[in-house]
């Protein structure tokens, strides 16, 4: 399982990429939205998200990519919340990647980023019904607390209490 973490640029390549992540059916059950994104909808939020990244914004896109073939894998959004916090606000593995260990080996590669970057502390928000992405961040170390939120998810038409979880850095 030979995979990297690439910083995305806002080159339109990594517009690509991330179109194809944000289209994917597994991404957008989980997305609060009901369906695919419109093109030209993203694009012009991914041009925003990029100036935020580009002039230190408090926001990181990574992508996960295989080493030999350079394919995309799957993704994570970061977003600082305050000086020693860095949240998981967005994250997925492509569909023909699930049940294959990239979701755990994805937040072992983000732990090493936000301690690199200087973070203290890392969350996320999880709905309770999202068992993968809650193993995926149990198994490296993240605990759920007792703070939770509602949140509505479109495409499987219901609400979900979504949990945050944390990790000390």
């Amino acid at each position: 399982m030979d995979a990297y973490l690439y910083m995305a640029t806002d080159s339109i390549e990594d517009f690509e990429d991330y179109y194809k992540i944000k289209s994917d059916p597994t991404a957008i059950l989980w997305s609060g939205f009901a369906n695919a994104p419109q093109r030209e909808k993203l694009l012009s939020h991914y041009k925003s998200l990029m100036n935020n990244i580009v002039n230190n914004g408090g926001q990181y896109l990574y992508y996960m990519k295989q080493k030999d073939t350079n394919a995309l894998i799957g993704y994570d959004l970061m977003t600082q919340i305050d000086k020693d916090t860095i949240e998981s606000s967005g994250h997925s593995i492509l569909k023909e990647f699930q049940g294959r260990g990239y979701g755990n080996l994805l937040f072992e590669l983000l732990v090493v980023e936000a301690r690199k970057l200087g973070y203290k502390r890392f969350t996320g928000w999880i709905s309770e019904n999202n068992f993968g992405s809650i193993k995926n961040v149990e198994h490296n170390g993240f605990v759920r607390t007792k703070k939770s939120r509602m949140g509505k998810l479109e495409a499987l038409n219901r609400e979900d209490r979504f949990y945050m979880y944390e990790l000390i850095l």
